[in-house]
């Protein structure tokens, strides 16, 4: 019994008051700004907009399941078109001294992005 009382005082009860205390200000500060919806408002809004996720009426009024599933195309895409050139790039530059003095400058430049 004291473990598990020691385990939500430690563990559980920190994490449910920060999020209750940020309801908490969020409710407050959105009923003096009239342009920030309050909580209830927010949730209601999710509730419908996760509903019917796959719903699908024209090509700009479809559902929110359909638009991650586009954007994670999108990412899948451009991860592997970055791998296709980078690895064999990344070689080439390694093996090659030439292409490593070539590329030096650039690499040099572009590292603390």
């Amino acid at each position: 019994m004291k473990k598990a009382k020691l385990f939500f005082s430690t563990t559980l009860l920190p994490p449910l008051l920060g999020v209750g205390l940020f309801i908490l200000i969020w409710g407050i500060v959105a009923q003096t700004s009239p342009n920030l919806p309050g909580p209830v408002k927010t949730w209601d809004s999710a509730v419908l907009l996760f509903s019917d996720p796959f719903y699908q009426k024209t090509p700009n009024d479809q559902g929110i399941g359909w638009n991650i599933l586009a954007s994670l195309q999108r990412v899948g895409i451009g991860f592997g078109m970055a791998a296709a050139i980078g690895i064999p790039l990344g070689f080439m530059i390694g093996r090659f001294n030439f292409l490593d003095k070539m590329t030096g400058p650039i690499v040099s430049m572009l590292r603390p992005v």
